[in-house]
C-alpha cells in the first residue's frame, strides 16, 4: 500500500488526531496510526465533506462522571475504576449501541397519515434528525410506501424531544400477548441487601436494528425529506416486550432485575457484588450495548430504581408528590393521573381517593367516526380544589412498605366495598404490609355478592399472590364473615356467569390457598362505623316444653323511655323458632314505631351469632346451604335481614336462669317468666265458687297467656280443660278493650271493612288472600288455587293448589304456608274465609281478618291482580302442568316477580263531607240478579252515630263505607 496523505481522525474515545491514508491496488483506502485502527463506517465518515459534519448534542463529560461515581460507592473505588474502563459508555445524548439481534415488524402496511404542522421547535428536530442520521439511526429515503406523522413535545426544561406518532402502524400489528416483566413485584419478593447497583442502558431500543423488509412501515416526513428508523423505534406498540427479550436473553443466570433498559441487584459481600457488576457490564458491552454512566448508581447503600428509593426497603420519596407540577387543562391532569398510578401499591384505599379527579377527565377524547377528538379546556377554580383535597388525601394515606419475608406465609386481606375492593399483602406473623392493591368494580361486577366480589379481586392480582408467595401458603382474610365459609368445594353460583365460577373454583381448589376463620388484623379506623345510641331495648325469649307438642311459646318484652310493653304468642316449631320468632316480632314492632336503632337482650347464641355473623353470609347464598338445600328457618332469617336494613341493631348476648342483679339479666328473666306460663292451673275451690270479677280475671290469664287470642279460640282452652264461663264473648270483649297489646294493635273486631291500609312498607307483616279457578284440571287433580300476597316489598307471596274450596281446605292452607310474623290477613266475606274453621286458626295466631267491601273489587286488588296474573301465565304457559312441582315454583316466581306500585288511595270527599252524626241514612248491601238487571238490596233507615274516615258506624254497632251510604 502507498500512503496518498494525511487526515485529523476522532477516535472512539473522542480525541483527534493526525493519522497516514493509505490505499491498495484495488482502491480500498486504509487509516493506520502508531496504535489504532480505524474501522470502514469511520472512514467512511471522515471521506464526506467536514461542512456535512454534525457536532454532537448533549455531549458528556466523561472524567467528571467517574469521578462522581467513585466519590459516592461504598465499594472498593480502585476495583470499581477498572470495572468501569471494561464498559462501552455513552458519551453524549443519542449515543447508543448496536446488536446482532434483528427485529421484525408483523402485519401489513399502515395507512398514510396527514403530518401535523410542526410550529415550535423545528430547529431543534432538525439538528437531532442530522444527528440520528449521521448515526445510522435514521435513514433518508427518496420515496415512503407510508408516513405517520411526527410532532415536537415540549420538555419542562424548556426543549423539544421528538415524537414519532405509530399509531397507524400499531392498529395493523398483532399484539404480543406476554405481559411486560413487574419489576416492583420482583424487588418485593428479593431481599433487600447492602450494596445497590442500579445500570441504565443508553438509549436502549436504538440499540436493536429493524430488519430492512420492516423499516418502510415506519416512514415520516420533515420539511420536505423523507426517512425512515433503521432501528427499534419508540411508540411501536410491542417494542417493550421486544427488547425486554433481548436483553433478557444477554443477562440469563445472573441475580438481576430488569425493567426494560433498567437494572438493579444487591450482595450483602462486597466481592459478590463487584463479581456480578463485573458480570453484567462485560455481557452488555460484548452484546453491542452501551451503557449510561450519568443514570447508573454503582455499588451503594441507597438508590433510586423506577422512581422508589430502595435501602432497607422499597419506598416511595416523600418528594415525589412535591415534584408533581399541578394541572391547568384535562390533558395535563391526565399526565398527572399517570404520575399518581406509579404510586398506587404505596397509597392505602387508591382507587377510592383518585376516583373525584378520574371523574373530572371523563369526555377528554371521543371518537367521530374513525378519529379520536380531543376536547380539552383549562380546569375551573372548584375543579382545582378538587384536585389539591385528593393530593392532600393521597398524602396522609402513603405508607412506607415492607419486603417480603419469604419464611413466613402470605396473608392476602380482601377489604369489600360497594364500587371499589382493596387487597392487601402482609407478612403473616409480623403483620407488615407488602403492597395494596386498589381495583375498582365495573359496573356488572358492583351486583355482586360479597363473597363474589372477594373473589373476583382475588382473581385480578392472582399472579401478584402467588409471585410474592413463593413457595409459603397464602392465607386469605377478609374484613366481611362470609370469606370463613369459602371452601375449596363447588360453591353455588349467585349472580355471576358460570365461566367466572369456574376460574374461581380452581382458584381455590389450589392447596397452597387456605382461608383463615378469624381475621388477626386490627381494624382501620375507617371501618369501624360509630354505633348509634339504642332508642329501646327489647328482651326476647322463646320456650318449648314436651306437652307442647307441635306448639312453642315466644315473647317479647320492651324497654322505651322507662315504660315497659310486653307481647306473646304461639307459633309451631322448635325452640329455636320460637326465639328467632320472637326476634321478629320484635323488630317488626320497633319498624312500627318507627325507631332507627334497637338493642336486642337473648339468651340464644344461635341467635347472637345468627346476626352478627351469619347473615351476611346466608344473604349472599340466598339463604341456601352449600350443597343448595333451603336453610333451616330461611323464612324467618329473610324477615330478620329485611329489617335489618331498616334499623341498626345491637345484640347483647346474657346467660339464662342466672337470678343476676344487672339490668339485661332481670329483663331476660321477666319475658323468659311471660314465654314458660302455660296451662291455667286454678285450684277447683276457685273454678266451682267464682264471681264475675274472678271470671274476668279468669279470662285476662287466658287471654295474655295464650297470645291475645279471642273468643273463638277462648272458647276452645277453655272446654278443653273443662271450665264453663258465661257470657264469655262479653268478657272477651271487656279485656280486649282494657288489654295494651291489643290497644297498639288498635283493637280487634270480629269483622272490619277497609279502614287499614293496604299496602306497607314492611316486607311479611300484612297479606292480602283470594282463590282462583283455572279453566282446567291439572295433572294432579287440582282445579283451584289460593293465592297469599305480601302487601309489602317482601317476597313471600305463594300459591297453593287446592282440589276443592271450603273451610277446611283454606284453614289447613293457611295454617302450613301463611308466614309466622303476619299481623294481618285481607279477603272477601266469601264462605271460603268468613267461617268459624279460618277465623279460629287467625285468632289463635293473632292474626287480624280484614274482609273487603261486598263486592268491591278495588278493596282486594291486590290479591284479585295476582289471581289474574297466575291465571294467564297458567293459560299462555303451563297448561295442565301448573299444579306439577315445578309449576307451582314457576309461578310463585311469577307472583315475586310481581312489584307493587305505590298510588294515593282514592278517596271520595263528598261521601265524608255531607254524612254528619244523627243523619237517617240507607245501606247498600250484596247485589242480586233480577231478569237481565243487578240491583243491590238496601237495608235501613239507621242513624249515624260516629264518622271516622272512611268508616260510619250506626246506632246498630254497624260499620259500613261511605260508598254504601244512601241518604
Amino acid at each position: 500500500m502507498e500512503q496518498i496523505g494525511y487526515k485529523n481522525v476522532i477516535l472512539a474515545d473522542g480525541s483527534v488526531r493526525n493519522m497516514a491514508v493509505h490505499k491498495d491496488e484495488q482502491g480500498i483506502l486504509y487509516i493506520k496510526g502508531a496504535e489504532n485502527l480505524i474501522s470502514l463506517k469511520d472512514l467512511v465518515k471522515i471521506t464526506k465533506d467536514p461542512a456535512l459534519h454534525v457536532s454532537f448534542l448533549g455531549e458528556l463529560d466523561m472524567d467528571s462522571l467517574i469521578k462522581e461515581q467513585l466519590e459516592k460507592t461504598s465499594l472498593d473505588p480502585h476495583k470499581l475504576r477498572e470495572i468501569i474502563q471494561k464498559g462501552n459508555w455513552a458519551t453524549h445524548k443519542n449515543d447508543c449501541g448496536r446488536v446482532k439481534e434483528q427485529c421484525i415488524i408483523k402485519g401489513a402496511m399502515p395507512a398514510r397519515e396527514k403530518q401535523y404542522p410542526i410550529r415550535e421547535g423545528r430547529d431543534e428536530i432538525r439538528c437531532t434528525l442530522a444527528e440520528l442520521k449521521e448515526k445510522g439511526i435514521i435513514e433518508e429515503k427518496d420515496t415512503l410506501s407510508t408516513c405517520l406523522p411526527i410532532q415536537a413535545v415540549p420538555k419542562p426544561d424548556g426543549t423539544y424531544r421528538l415524537v414519532h406518532n405509530l399509531k397507524g402502524l400499531n392498529r395493523v400489528t398483532p399484539h404480543d400477548v406476554r405481559k411486560t416483566f413487574d419489576p416492583y413485584m420482583q424487588l418485593r419478593t428479593m431481599p433487600i441487601k447492602k450494596y445497590k447497583t442500579c445500570i441504565d442502558l443508553a438509549n436502549g431500543f436504538w440499540s436493536v436494528p429493524l430488519a430492512q423488509e420492516s423499516r418502510a412501515k415506519t416512514g415520516f416526513t420533515f420539511e420536505g425529506k423523507h426517512f425512515q428508523w433503521c432501528v427499534l423505534p419508540m411508540g411501536w406498540v410491542n417494542a417493550a416486550n421486544k427488547f425486554q427479550g433481548v436483553v433478557q436473553s444477554y443477562l440469563e443466570g445472573l441475580p438481576v432485575v430488569q425493567y426494560i433498559d433498567d437494572i438493579f441487584f444487591t450482595h450483602d459481600c462486597e466481592s459478590e457484588h463487584l463479581k456480578t457488576l463485573d458480570e453484567v457490564v462485560t455481557r452488555l458491552t460484548c452484546a453491542g450495548f452501551k451503557l449510561n454512566l450519568k443514570k447508573s448508581q454503582l455499588g451503594r447503600t441507597k438508590v433510586t430504581f423506577l422512581g422508589f428509593e430502595v435501602s432497607d426497603s422499597v419506598s416511595v420519596p416523600f418528594t415525589y408528590l412535591q415534584n408533581i407540577t399541578p394541572p391547568h387543562d384535562l390533558l395535563t391532569l391526565e399526565g398527572v393521573i399517570g404520575q399518581l398510578q406509579y404510586i398506587s401499591s404505596n397509597v392505602r384505599d387508591f382507587r377510592n381517593i383518585i376516583d373525584p379527579i378520574m371523574s373530572l377527565k371523563k369526555g377528554l377524547r371521543t371518537k367521530v367516526g374513525q378519529k379520536l377528538v380531543t376536547h380539552n379546556r383549562k380546569l375551573s377554580s372548584q375543579e382545582l380544589e378538587t384536585y389539591q383535597a385528593v393530593m392532600v388525601k393521597i398524602g396522609a394515606n402513603l405508607v412506607n412498605l415492607s419486603n417480603r419475608e419469604h419464611h413466613e406465609p402470605l396473608a392476602v386481606r380482601v377489604i369489600v366495598g360497594q364500587d371499589f375492593t382493596e387487597c392487601l399483602f402482609q407478612n403473616y406473623d409480623s403483620k407488615s404490609l407488602i403492597t395494596c392493591k386498589g381495583y375498582k368494580l365495573a359496573p356488572t361486577e358492583t351486583r355482586y355478592t360479597p363473597s363474589e366480589k372477594v373473589l373476583t379481586t382475588l382473581m385480578k392480582h392472582k399472579d401478584m399472590m402467588f409471585a410474592l408467595a413463593g413457595s409459603q401458603k397464602i392465607i386469605i382474610q377478609s374484613t366481611d364473615y362470609m370469606i370463613k365459609e369459602l371452601r375449596k368445594d363447588l360453591l353455588p353460583q349467585a349472580r355471576a356467569v358460570l365461566p367466572r365460577w369456574a376460574k374461581w373454583e380452581m382458584l381455590l381448589a389450589n392447596p397452597q390457598i387456605h382461608v383463615e376463620g378469624e381475621t388477626k388484623l386490627k381494624p382501620d379506623r375507617k371501618e369501624v362505623v360509630k354505633a348509634i345510641k339504642p332508642e329501646a331495648v327489647y328482651y326476647t325469649d322463646g320456650s318449648k316444653k314436651t306437652a307442647d307438642a307441635d306448639f312453642c311459646k315466644w315473647g317479647f318484652v320492651r324497654l322505651l323511655k322507662d315504660r315497659k310493653y310486653q307481647q306473646a304468642g304461639q307459633t309451631v316449631g322448635s325452640a329455636q323458632t320460637a326465639e328467632l320468632t320472637a326476634v321478629v316480632m320484635a323488630l317488626a314492632d320497633a319498624c312500627k314505631l318507627k325507631l332507627k336503632s334497637v338493642r336486642l337482650v337473648t339468651d340464644s347464641k344461635y341467635v347472637k351469632d345468627g346476626l352478627d355473623d351469619h347473615l351476611a353470609f346466608w344473604e349472599a347464598k340466598d339463604f341456601q346451604k352449600t350443597d343448595g338445600e333451603r336453610l333451616e328457618h330461611a323464612d324467618l332469617w329473610t324477615l330478620v335481614s329485611c329489617y335489618k336494613k331498616k334499623l341498626q341493631i345491637q345484640v347483647t348476648h346474657v346467660n339464662s336462669h342466672t337470678n343476676g342483679k344487672s339490668e339485661d339479666e332481670i329483663g331476660n328473666a321477666e319475658v323468659d317468666e311471660l314465654v314458660q306460663a302455660r296451662a291455667l292451673f286454678l285450684p277447683t275451690a276457685f273454678l266451682q265458687n267464682r264471681s264475675a270479677a274472678a271470671d274476668e280475671e279468669l279470662v285476662t290469664f287466658a287471654h295474655k297467656n295464650y297470645g291475645h287470642v279471642g273468643v273463638l279460640r277462648l272458647r276452645e282452652i277453655f272446654k278443653k280443660e273443662n271450665i264453663s264461663v258465661p257470657k264469655l264473648k262479653e268478657l272477651t270483649a271487656r279485656v280486649k278493650a282494657t288489654c295494651e297489646s291489643c290497644k297498639v294493635k288498635g283493637g280487634a273486631q270480629p269483622v272490619i271493612y277497609d279502614h287499614l291500609p293496604i299496602m306497607c312498607d314492611v316486607p311479611g307483616v300484612h297479606f292480602s288472600t283470594d282463590v282462583g279457578e283455572c279453566a282446567s284440571r291439572g295433572v294432579n287433580g287440582h282445579k283451584f288455587f289460593l293465592v297469599i300476597k305480601d302487601n309489602g316489598p317482601g317476597d313471600q307471596s305463594k300459591i297453593i293448589p287446592l282440589k276443592r274450596v271450603t273451610g277446611n281446605t283454606v284453614s289447613m292452607a293457611l295454617s302450613l304456608h301463611l308466614p309466622l310474623t303476619c299481623e294481618s290477613l285481607r279477603s272477601d266475606g266469601g264462605p271460603e274465609f268468613k267461617n268459624d274453621k279460618v277465623s279460629c286458626l287467625l285468632e289463635s295466631r293473632g292474626i287480624r281478618h280484614i274482609f273487603s267491601i261486598p263486592y268491591e273489587s278495588h278493596t282486594n286488588g291486590i290479591a284479585e291482580r295476582a289471581v289474574r296474573t297466575i291465571k294467564n301465565h297458567i293459560l299462555t304457559n303451563l297448561s295442565s302442568r301448573w299444579d306439577t312441582p315445578e309449576g307451582v315454583s314457576e309461578l310463585n316466581v311469577i307472583l315475586n316477580m310481581t312489584k307493587l306500585k305505590r298510588t294515593e288511595k282514592k278517596t271520595n270527599p263528598e261521601h265524608v263531607s255531607v254524612l254528619q252524626k244523627g243523619e237517617r241514612i240507607w245501606v247498600k248491601r250484596g247485589p242480586v240478579r233480577k231478569g237481565d238487571c243487578i240491583k243491590h238490596n238496601v237495608s235501613g233507615p239507621f242513624i249515624i252515630k260516629d264518622v271516622t274516615g272512611n268508616v260510619v258506624l250506626t246506632d246498630t254497632g254497624l260499620r259500613v263505607h261511605p260508598h254504601q251510604v244512601i241518604k
